[in-house]
């Protein structure tokens, strides 16, 4: 596995990037048209409106985009207002129930308050049902879960390291799910090693947060490809087969880690290029160009990772190797070979791309990360 190069980001950063997804301003997503005003200053008459926000909940707290006009927002629970603020934030604590949250962006000077926002769920982190449970401690996992959105909660615990060629794909869901680990590596079995049934990874589709509880050393490792796929027939002129890509990591609309142990995400090798078909003796054939390797696959693809660990908790991302370049068959021909000899290195394939450790935004709460 290629080693990236490492870059600490620092805990005391709080928001990176959050405008990525709020483009469009206030609103984005499906925010309703607010309240409206009349400016009866002098000259014509000109109307004066607020938007609703578009509310995202990251677990501890919740975010939006600046509203224009807005000077304060109001931030509900249920029916009950629970806090007025002028920041686009709003730290919660979470407990063990669900709770449903709105915010209303308001014009002080101009006595106008926009329609509330869309409902921003904050999940539950305890007290959750048997059936919500999926607990594999003290047992040998199978190599893939298909995660219903009925489980709220996977939790695989042991005293000692242990390892699993485990992969679960996530179904479609409203709601938050936890993944409470502790000395446990996951290695892919296929896909990413946590990753949405329909491959997504925007907010906008699938609105909820993987929460990573990690204690001890853990790991999420995509699949490495390392064998060299089978050569082509002699004489058929045929390119050697391309490297299969690597897996990637970890493939969620928001990736949320907890806790105080150590967690590593890389994503997987990629897989070496074939070699060419080679060209025979008395044959008038060409030898095959050679393969190209697999590009390596990524450590995490997500809209937003949030670092929320304790002070001693670390994260370590990685992206995979890029498989090597495929050779050129044997240049064997006497009848087309003295043709084709001083060209040979040309017919090399290319290398596979390495992959990155992250792609998405960053929220830096408490942990350190490394790239």
């Amino acid at each position: 596995m290629a080693v990236n190069r490492k870059i600490v980001r620092a805990a005391s950063v709080l928001i990176l990037g959050l405008s990525a997804l709020f483009l469009s301003g206030c609103g984005a997503f499906g925010g309703s048209e607010g309240g409206t005003g009349t400016n009866t200053g002098g000259g014509s008459v000109e109307e004066f409106r607020l938007t609703a926000p578009y509310v995202l909940s990251f677990g501890s707290f919740l975010s939006w985009a600046p509203c224009k006009n807005a000077e304060t927002y109001t931030v509900y629970c249920g029916d009950s207002v629970v806090g007025t603020t002028e920041q686009t934030r709003f730290d919660i604590v979470p407990g063990e129930e669900d709770l449903t949250y709105t915010v209303v962006a308001n014009s002080v000077t101009r006595g106008v308050s926009s329609s509330p926002s869309n409902e921003a769920v904050v999940g539950k982190i305890s007290g959750f049902a048997e059936e919500e449970i999926l607990d594999l401690s003290g047992q040998t996992p199978g190599t893939l879960y298909t995660v219903s959105s009925d489980v709220r909660k996977v939790v695989c615990i042991s005293d000692s390291p242990v390892s699993y060629n485990t992969r679960f794909v996530l179904q479609s869901r409203t709601q938050d799910i936890v993944f409470e680990l502790q000395n446990v590596t996951f290695r892919s079995s296929g896909d990413a090693v946590i990753i949405t049934e329909n491959k997504t990874y925007s907010r906008a589709r699938e609105n909820w947060n993987l929460i990573l509880d990690i204690s001890g050393e853990c790991s999420l490792e995509g699949i490495d490809h390392t064998a060299l796929p089978a050569q082509p027939a002699s004489d058929s002129e045929k390119r050697g087969t391309d490297g299969t890509a690597g897996t990637d990591g970890v493939l969620v609309p928001t990736a949320i880690v907890r806790g105080g142990g150590t967690l590593h995400i890389t994503g997987g090798d990629g897989g070496p290029g074939g070699k060419g078909a080679d060209s025979t003796f008395w044959a008038a054939k060409y030898y095959g160009d050679g393969g190209n390797g697999g590009d390596g696959g990524d450590g995490v693809i997500c809209q937003y990772f949030v670092m929320q660990m304790d002070d001693i908790g670390k994260v370590y991302l990685s992206g995979g190797a890029g498989g090597t370049r495929g050779a050129p068959g044997n240049n064997g021909s006497i009848i087309t070979g003295p043709w084709n000899t001083s060209n040979y290195n040309e017919h090399y394939g290319a290398s596979g791309a390495a992959g990155t450790s992250l792609r998405g935004e960053v929220i830096t709460q408490g942990g350190t990360l490394y790239e």
